[in-house]
Order: C-alpha cells, then structure tokens, then sequence
C-alpha cells in the first residue's frame, strides 16, 4: 500500500484547502454582516440622540422667542447643524469598513499528514442498521470453518 503519488496527494491537499477557505469565508461574511449591523445600531442610536437634542434645543429657542430673547435663537441653531455634517461621514466610513477580504488559509502540518480526503458526511453503515445487527456481530467458531482467530497487535 505505502503512501499514495504525489499527485493524488497535491489532489487531496487542494481539497482539503477548499474546504477550508469556505469554512473561513463563511465564518469572515458572518463576522462582516455582524459588524455591520452593529454600526448600523450606532448610527441609528446616534441620529435618534441628535434628533431629541435638536427637539430639545428648538423647544429652547421656542421658549426664548416667546420671553422676547429673539438674539439666543441663532447660538443654538449652529449646534444644531454640527450633528447633521457628521452622518456622512459616518456612512463612508462604513463603506470603507465593508470591502476587506477573507483571510487565506494554509494547510496545517495535521492536515498534510491525512493521505485521503475523510468522508465524515456519509457514514459506512446507517446507525439504524447498525443498532439492528450489532447483537448478531461473534466471533466466528471452528463449524464456520476457522480454526484459530487472532488478532493482531500494532
């Protein structure tokens, strides 16, 4: 038997690569949309802070144009303006954030020792099957025609 060909190898390898760089996209797209959200979460919680301070300083400058302090008004509507030039730069920032790349895989010296892609997706045996026939699993007798059952020690 020995070790398969090199080819074969570089095969399996390549495989085993694939598998692994969908693993990583997938876990890195996640960790993107995750983030995502979250600052989608802050700017929300943000423009709401902003729009109560806006509310909050034009029912100020409503109070003081009614006790006759018309020249307050305009203090209070600059502040009012900051808030607004920030939002923008908020979302290209954002924008900025969401264009990186997944990270590259390499194979592990582990993952260089397995000679054959493993199969774990589809078992040998159905477990309903092998529930059923593992009591009738013995050791064959001498009727059966063995004379002698050894194992073999590694």
């Amino acid at each position: 038997m020995g070790q398969p060909s090199s080819d074969y190898l570089e095969y399996v390898y390549e495989q085993l690569r694939k598998e692994k760089q969908e693993k990583a996209d997938a876990e890195f797209e996640l960790q993107r949309q995750h983030a995502t959200q979250q600052k989608l979460l802050e700017m929300q919680e943000k423009q709401a802070e902003w729009a109560q301070q806006r509310e909050a300083m034009q029912q100020e400058a409503a109070a003081a144009a009614e006790a006759g302090e018309g020249e307050a008004a305009p203090p209070a509507a600059a502040p009012a303006a900051a808030p607004a030039e920030e939002e923008p730069k908020k979302t290209t920032e954002m924008e900025v954030d969401g264009d990186g790349e997944p990270p590259r895989v390499e194979l592990t010296e582990e993952d260089k020792k397995q000679w054959h892609k493993r199969l774990d997706a589809v078992p040998d045996l159905a477990p309903s099957a092998l529930s059923a026939c593992f009591a009738d699993f013995s050791v064959p007798d001498p009727s059966e025609g063995f004379d002698e059952a050894f194992q073999l020690s590694s």
